[in-house]
C-alpha cells in the first residue's frame, strides 16, 4: 500500500470545513430545516433532498465500518467457526442491551415533558423542534464502539426507528445526526481502533451511572468477550416486574436468553402476571403483545405501516380513518384475548386474523410479533423496543464486508469517487422520491454508502423525503426476498439509463454482466450475440470511470438486506432465476457470497435466524414476503378480492389502505 493511498483519506478530512459534517450543522444551527405543510408542497417543491451527505460524512462513515470490522476481528479472534460466530451473536445482544441501557438512561436524565404515546404529531413536532438540551447533552458524550455499533444499524431501519422512537416518546434523541465527525476523530487511521477522549467517555458514563449498578454497563471497551461469562435478569413486558433472574446468555444445554431454545422457569415471585412459568422467547413475545394490545401505548409496527407522518401525502389525506390503533386493538380482543393466556402466539394472532375487515393492516401488524428479540426485558424499566437489533447489527456485516473487500476507504481516488457516488445518489434519491414511487429500485455499492450516510442524519433524511413530491419517508428496511432483487435491479438499470442518459452498472462480475446483457435493445443484441465479456475498450472506458476499483466494482448490487424465505413459492422462483442466468455461468448469487452468509449454515445458534429471520411454520403469515406486505399479501391471503375490493395492489393505494410504507427501501407500494 503506498503512502499516497494510505494517506488520501486522511487528507480529504483534515481539509474538511466543520459545517461539512451534518451533525455539527445540526448542533450549531447552521442549517435552515422546514418541513413543508401540505399546502406548501404544491408552491415550493424540491427536486432532490437538500441535505445529500457531504464527502466528509461519507469518508467518516466509511472509517466506522472500518472499525466495526476491527471490533469483530477482536472479539471473534478473526475465526468464522460455528463458536466464534456464537461468541460475536452473544456479544451483539450484549451490545443490544447496552443501547437501550444508554437510551433508557438517556430518557431519564432529559427528563422531557411526556407526551402520550398515541398522539404522533404532538410527538412528531416535539422530536423535530431543536431541544438545546439534548444537543447539549449528546454533542459532549460517545457511546462504546458497540453500542454505536447498534445506533448505526437501527438508523438504517428509518421507519422501524421512528415507530420505536414514537412509542416510547423519545424521539429528540431519533433526530440526534450520528455524531460522524466527533466518531472519526476518535478512530485510529492506522489501526482503526476507537478511541474517545476522556471527556466524551465521562459525559457518555455520567448519563448511564443512575440506572445501573452493572460493571459491565459501565466498561467502556471489551479486550476479550467471553459468551459464558455475564448474567442477565428478565422482566415480564406486561407489569415490568421481574421473574427470572442470574439467566445466562448460552450455556451448555443452549437455554440461555441468547439461544433459539431459551427456556427458564419462573423464579422470582415479583411478577404476579397470571401466565406460564416456563419462560422461553414466545412466551415473551406473546405477553408483549398482550401487554401492548391492553395497555395505552400503540401497538408495535403501527406508525411504520399507519403513520398520520411520514406516510405518503396523497395517503395520508385519504386513509381510512377506521385503521387506528383502537381499532385493531378491538379486533384483536374481541376475537383473541380472553383465551390468549391458554395458546400458543401463533394460535392467538391467526384468531384475530379470522376477521375479514381489516384483515391486512391486522396481518402486516400482527406478524412482526412473530420475529421480535426483547432485549429489552433484561434492562430495568428499559425502554421496550420491538425491533430485532441483534439481525438488524448482522445483516449489516454483509455491507462492511463489501467496503473490506472493495478496500474503498485506500482508494487513491477517494475524493473523485464519492464526488460521482453522491451525484448517483443524487439522481437514485430523485428516482426514489420523485419519478417513480411504485417501483422497486435496488441502489449498488456505491448509491448505497450514499444512502446510508443519508439516514444516519435522520432529521435532514425525514425533512429530504417529506419534501419531496413523494411525501414519504422512503423506508431502507434491511429484509427484502432475496431473488425479488433480481428482476428489480434490471428495472433500476433500465429506468437510470434512460432517465439519466448514464450507465447504471459498470461492474464486470457474471452476475452484473447477465443484468447489463438483459437491459440491452433487440438490435444492440443481435450485434453483441456472441460477447460474453467487454472488449477492451469497454474495459478501458470502465477504468477510466472513479467508480471502477476491479472486476467487481463500486457498481456492483447492494445485496446486504437479502433474505431468504423458507417457502416453496420462494423455492421456485430461486430455480427460475438461476435457470435464467445459467447462460451466463452465474454459479454463486450475489447474496449467496461473503462471510455473513454463513450464517444460513448455523440457524440454530440465533433467537431470529437474522438471514432466514421467518421460520417454516411461520411463512403462510407472510405469503411469500417479509418486505412488501400489501403486494403479496393480496396475492396470496385468502379472500383477496375482498381485501382489495377487487382492484387489486394499486387499488389499495388509491383508498388509502396502503400506506406508503416503502418497506425496504427497494421499496414496492
Amino acid at each position: 500500500m503506498s503512502e499516497r493511498q494510505s494517506n488520501a483519506f486522511i487528507k480529504v478530512l483534515q481539509s474538511a470545513e466543520e459545517r461539512s459534517y451534518a451533525s455539527c450543522r445540526y448542533s450549531n444551527n447552521l442549517d435552515k430545516i422546514k418541513l413543508l405543510s401540505d399546502k406548501e408542497y404544491h408552491k415550493q417543491v424540491s427536486e432532490v433532498g437538500d441535505h445529500i451527505p457531504s464527502i466528509a460524512d461519507s469518508i467518516s462513515h466509511l472509517k466506522l465500518l472500518k472499525a466495526f470490522a476491527t471490533l469483530k476481528k477482536k472479539i471473534t479472534k478473526g475465526n468464522s467457526d460455528a463458536y466464534a460466530i456464537k461468541n460475536w451473536q452473544v456479544f451483539v445482544t450484549h451490545a443490544v442491551r447496552r443501547f437501550i441501557v444508554f437510551v433508557t438512561a438517556l430518557k431519564q436524565y432529559l427528563r422531557e415533558e411526556r407526551t402520550s404515546p398515541n398522539d404522533e404529531i404532538a410527538i412528531f413536532n416535539k422530536g423535530f423542534r431543536r431541544n438545546e438540551q439534548v444537543i447539549s447533552i449528546l454533542d459532549n458524550l460517545l457511546p462504546p464502539l458497540d453500542v454505536i455499533m447498534v445506533w448505526h444499524a437501527f438508523l438504517l431501519n428509518p421507519s422501524s426507528f421512528y415507530d420505536n422512537c414514537v412509542r416510547n416518546d423519545i424521539l429528540s434523541f431519533a433526530t440526534f445526526p450520528l455524531p460522524l465527525k466527533k466518531i472519526s476523530e476518535s478512530i485510529n487511521d492506522v489501526t482503526f481502533e476507537y478511541s474517545p477522549s476522556k471527556e466524551l467517555i465521562d459525559g457518555y458514563l455520567d448519563v448511564i451511572r443512575p440506572i445501573s449498578n452493572e460493571p459491565n454497563d459501565s466498561m467502556y471497551d471489551f479486550e476479550s468477550f467471553s459468551m459464558f461469562e455475564g448474567l442477565v435478569s428478565i422482566a415480564c413486558p406486561i407489569c415490568k416486574e421481574f421473574m427470572v433472574k442470574d439467566v445466562p446468555y448460552t450455556n451448555d444445554t443452549k437455554t440461555g436468553f441468547a439461544d433459539e431454545s431459551f427456556a427458564q422457569l419462573k423464579n422470582c415471585k415479583d411478577c404476579k402476571c397470571d401466565f406460564a412459568e416456563l419462560i422461553t422467547h414466545e412466551e415473551l413475545r406473546k405477553r408483549q403483545l398482550y401487554s401492548d394490545v391492553k395497555k395505552a401505548v400503540p401497538m408495535a409496527g403501527l406508525y411504520v405501516y399507519f403513520s398520520g407522518r411520514i406516510s405518503g401525502r396523497d395517503v395520508r389525506s385519504r386513509r381510512d380513518p377506521q385503521i387506528t390503533n383502537g381499532v385493531v386493538k378491538s379486533k384483536f380482543i374481541r376475537h383473541a384475548i380472553d383465551d390468549m393466556k391458554n395458546k400458543t402466539l401463533e394460535e392467538s394472532i391467526r384468531a384475530s386474523l379470522k376477521l375479514k375487515q381489516h384483515s391486512i393492516p391486522l396481518t402486516l401488524i400482527l406478524r412482526l410479533y412473530f420475529s421480535m428479540n426483547l432485549v429489552y426485558v433484561t434492562v430495568p424499566k428499559g425502554v421496550a423496543i420491538w425491533e430485532d437489533l441483534v439481525g438488524c447489527v448482522l445483516r449489516q456485516e454483509r455491507f462492511v464486508e463489501k467496503m473490506e473487500d472493495l478496500n474503498w476507504l485506500y482508494n487513491v481516488n477517494i475524493r473523485e469517487t464519492l464526488a460521482e457516488a453522491t451525484l448517483r445518489y443524487s439522481r437514485f434519491f430523485k428516482m426514489l422520491t420523485v419519478f417513480y414511487p411504485g417501483k422497486v429500485l435496488v441502489p449498488t455499492l456505491d448509491i448505497d454508502l450514499i444512502w446510508h450516510t443519508h439516514q444516519l442524519s435522520l432529521n435532514y433524511y425525514f425533512v429530504d423525503c417529506l419534501n419531496s413530491k413523494l411525501g414519504a419517508v422512503v423506508d431502507h428496511d434491511d429484509k427484502i426476498e432475496s431473488t425479488k432483487l433480481d428482476y428489480s435491479f434490471e428495472e433500476t438499470t433500465k429506468l437510470y439509463k434512460w432517465k439519466f442518459k448514464k450507465e447504471y452498472c459498470v461492474c464486470y462480475c457474471a452476475y452484473c454482466l447477465a443484468v447489463k446483457g438483459s437491459v440491452k435493445t433487440k438490435l444492440t443484441g443481435i450485434f453483441n450475440s456472441n460477447s460474453k465479456t467487454p472488449n477492451n475498450s469497454d474495459v478501458m472506458d470502465v477504468k477510466a470511470t472513479p467508480s471502477f476499483v476491479n472486476s467487481v466494482g463500486l457498481t456492483h448490487i447492494s445485496i446486504h438486506n437479502a433474505i431468504v424465505i423458507p417457502n416453496t413459492f420462494a423455492e421456485k422462483r430461486q430455480e427460475l432465476l438461476m435457470t435464467k442466468y445459467n447462460e451466463r455461468k452465474v454459479d454463486e448469487l450475489p447474496w449467496q457470497e461473503g462471510q455473513a452468509n454463513s450464517y444460513n449454515h448455523y440457524p440454530h445458534l440465533f433467537v431470529v435466524p437474522p438471514l432466514s429471520p421467518v421460520g417454516i411454520g411461520l411463512c403462510q403469515a407472510y405469503y411469500g414476503s417479509t418486505c412488501t406486505g400489501i403486494s403479496d399479501i393480496s396475492s396470496f391471503a385468502g379472500n383477496a378480492d375482498a381485501a382489495t375490493n377487487g382492484r387489486g395492489c394499486r387499488g389499495l393505494i388509491r383508498n388509502g389502505i396502503q400506506t406508503g410504507v416503502l418497506r425496504s427501501g427497494l421499496f414496492s407500494i
